[in-house]
């Protein structure tokens, strides 16, 4: 894949922007990351608590886009907030060329209307531009019947200990282990790779396709 999203609040920043710096031939983006769903694992804002506090609950973020919805909080903090993540990871050594949304948090409460200004002052690609895959089993059948270029989102990473604290209300126990699990494995599956040989698709960077008309 070419493509790499980062969530700037994320415990694991650091640690994964040092595995990134340096290497080409990718894009790195920002993935606007306004909420904490997760039961065991949270993270609050780049910026100061008292900087963003219509954004959070106690000292993380809100569980879901939902919530800040139904709620009520400040586009004006929340912009901020994006801003800090933004230069977080260019402090970081990593160069944005997209940004994209965790949860499509932009729908709400005209925050989309205000992340699209702030991608053009910035001069980077906008995630939200380019269509999604189809929903469904079997990815690779799904890619590669895909008309026109189309966005797949993964989060490889092996089942273990550490990735089954992913959890929250609505899914059963390991499930977000065990699905990260088998994108991993379907990503170096000898077919994948088999089929992008056969140039029955490619991975393009989204730099590539920008300003392209989708179908």
């Amino acid at each position: 894949m070419k493509n790499v999203g980062i969530m700037a609040p994320g415990p694991a920043f650091e640690h994964a922007a040092s595995l990134f710096r340096g290497i080409k031939n990718v894009d790195f983006g920002l993935h606007i990351t306004l909420n904490a769903e997760w039961e065991q694992v949270k993270w609050g804002p780049v910026a100061t608590k008292n900087e963003v506090p219509t954004l959070l609950d106690g000292d993380f973020f809100t569980s879901f886009p939902k919530t800040l919805h139904d709620r009520g909080f400040s586009v004006e903090e929340a912009i901020y907030e994006i801003r800090a993540q933004l230069e977080r990871v260019r402090n970081a050594g990593l160069d944005v060329a997209y940004v994209d949304q965790h949860m499509g948090v932009g729908w709400i409460n005209g925050l989309g209307e205000a992340i699209s200004r702030l991608i053009e002052e910035e001069g980077v690609c906008d995630g939200a531009e380019v269509p999604s895959l189809e929903q469904g089993p079997n990815i690779l059948a799904r890619i590669q019947r895909a008309d026109g270029t189309r966005m797949f989102v993964a989060h490889p990473s092996r089942d273990g200990v550490d990735v089954r604290q992913f959890q929250h209300e609505g899914l059963e126990p390991g499930q977000v282990a065990e699905e990260r699990d088998a994108e991993r494995r379907m990503l170096i599956a000898p077919e994948f790779a088999g089929a992008m040989k056969l140039g029955k698709f490619e991975s393009v960077r989204f730099s590539e396709v920008a300003g392209e008309e989708m179908n």
